[in-house]
C-alpha cells in the first residue's frame, strides 16, 4: 500500500524511512519522490527521511487543484504542501534538503512558511 495523505481535496503520496531527526527532501519540480530513492535510503542510515510527490507528480493525485496558486507562486505552494504534510504526520522539526529547482521550494519553506505554521527548521541543504 502507498502511504498517501489527503491535503486540501488531493492525495499526496509520500515516503517515508528510517529513525532520528527528520530531513525532509523537495524532490526537483518535475520529479517524484521515488526519484530520490538512492538518496533516501542513504539518508535513512542516519535520519527520518520524509519527501512527497507534490500535486500532479507520481504517484499523487494527478488533477492539480489551486491552479491560481501553483501558477501564479509555485516554489511557495509546494513549501506550503510540505508544511502541511509534516503538520498532519505531526512532525514539528525538521532539517530541509531541495534539489534543482526545488531548492527554491526548501528556501520558501525555511524562510516563510515554516515559521508561518510554527515549524522549526534545523538546517537547508541546496543542491
Amino acid at each position: 500500500m502507498v502511504p498517501t495523505i489527503t491535503l486540501g481535496e488531493q492525495d499526496i503520496h509520500y515516503i517515508e524511512r528510517g529513525e532520528g531527526a527528520v530531513l525532509l527532501i523537495f524532490p526537483d519540480n518535475a520529479h517524484a519522490a521515488q526519484g530520490y530513492a538512492a538518496e533516501i535510503e542513504h539518508f535513512a542510515t542516519r535520519f527520518h527521511v520524509l519527501s512527497f510527490d507534490p500535486a500532479g507528480t507520481g504517484q499523487s493525485t494527478r488533477v492539480v487543484k489551486y491552479h491560481d496558486e501553483r501558477e501564479h507562486d509555485l516554489w511557495n505552494y509546494q513549501a506550503d504542501w510540505a508544511c502541511h504534510l509534516l503538520m498532519a504526520l505531526g512532525i514539528e522539526a525538521c532539517y530541509v534538503l531541495g534539489a534543482g529547482f526545488a531548492a527554491w521550494s526548501a528556501l520558501h519553506f525555511a524562510g516563510k512558511q515554516a515559521r508561518l505554521h510554527r515549524l522549526t527548521v534545523r538546517g537547508v541543504v541546496l543542491v
